[in-house]
């Protein structure tokens, strides 16, 4: 078993990206006073707000939230991604492990300055124990595959960079655990 969390240089950057972030939305929002205004007319003061400042004030309360997160898994530093007979955890993706009976292939490419594996999951079916749960049917996982959709793009993704445990050895641990499951690596 393989067990990963963020590097505490990982988290430091994120945080400060989205520090700077929320500082430029601020000083849009409240230096400049762009898209908005306190209208003063002979009916009385009117607000207005623009789409644009409206998307703005809505990027900020996901951030905060975004910050928090990696502030908090900072200062206690939490699982992210284990690898064990059962499947594969990614608690960005699930609250349990993805079996890896339910996994067809995982797809090995490049994004960035990071590896990512893909994974291409079998059809959920009814066939089964009465207490197998498919790994489908946990919320987020649900919504993630959703969005995914949404956006026409594969559905399940894992980072692998920014991890304790390099990425070569994350890549032989699910290689241990079923061989030939990563079919082949994306250009």
């Amino acid at each position: 078993m393989i067990e990963a969390r963020f590097t505490r240089l990982y988290n430091l950057i994120v945080m400060v990206g989205i520090a700077a972030l929320l500082a430029f939305e601020a000083w849009l929002l409240i230096g400049v006073g762009a898209g908005w205004e306190i209208a003063r007319t002979a009916e009385g003061t009117h607000f207005e707000v623009s789409e644009g400042a409206v998307f703005i004030a809505l990027m900020c309360l996901v951030f905060v939230p975004l910050w928090l997160t990696h502030a908090i898994d900072l200062m206690r530093p939490g699982l992210i991604l284990r690898i064990d007979h059962t499947g594969l955890y990614d608690r960005r993706l699930t609250r349990g492990p993805v079996r890896w009976d339910d996994i067809e292939t995982l797809h090995l490419y490049r994004k960035g300055w990071q590896w990512m594996l893909q994974m291409d999951l079998k059809p959920a079916t009814a066939d089964g124990p009465d207490d197998y749960r498919p790994s489908q049917a946990y919320p987020i996982f649900a919504l993630n595959r959703l969005a995914a959709r949404w956006q026409k793009r594969p559905e399940l993704h894992i980072g692998l960079g920014g991890l304790t445990v390099a990425d070569a050895v994350l890549i032989e641990a699910i290689h241990s655990q079923r061989p030939g499951l990563i079919a082949h690596v994306l250009p």
